[in-house]
């Protein structure tokens, strides 16, 4: 995570910082190699099972660094396979009785409407800006759980 957090701080391979408004970038097309993306789903889908989570923080900055994805486009995506790879993991937990649902309900009843209004501010801020934000809380927990401060 730390790693992720840095590249997306540190200038790009040509040294250039996008100008483009978040339209402009998401028309226009960005390959990505069929490996990258089978490795991309493997390693999401392995982390995510072993460490019960939805997979949001490697899905993302692995979409941007290994598909060229622009950052916005990233963050969709995560979400879609995010609520796909949350489906087993729940099931496997509720099964076994992890889960506190009195816990888990009220953070949803929390975190979904922060959620809206986080996507919100995501979509008008310069992309840019929303590359550089993600990056330095991408830092920030890579360097928290580091030092498990």
């Amino acid at each position: 995570m730390l790693i992720f957090g840095l590249s997306f701080l540190l200038p790009s391979k040509d040294g250039a910082i996008s100008k483009a408004t978040g339209a402009e970038v998401l028309k226009q097309p960005h390959p990505y190699s069929r490996v990258g993306l089978i490795l991309v789903a493997t390693g999401a889908g392995l982390i995510s099972g072993l460490l019960a989570n939805s997979g949001g923080f490697l899905l993302a900055p692995s979409y941007v660094q290994f598909l060229r994805q622009p950052i916005k486009r990233a963050f969709a995506c995560s979400l879609a396979v995010s609520a796909a790879l949350s489906v087993p993991g729940t099931i496997v937990h509720a099964w076994l009785g992890h889960i506190s649902w009195p816990v888990a309900g009220f953070v949803a009843l929390g975190s979904v409407p922060a959620s809206y209004f986080g996507a919100r501010l995501a979509i008008r801020t310069r992309t840019s800006r929303l590359q550089r934000w993600y990056g330095i809380a991408l830092t920030a927990l890579g360097v928290l759980f580091l030092f498990h401060v």
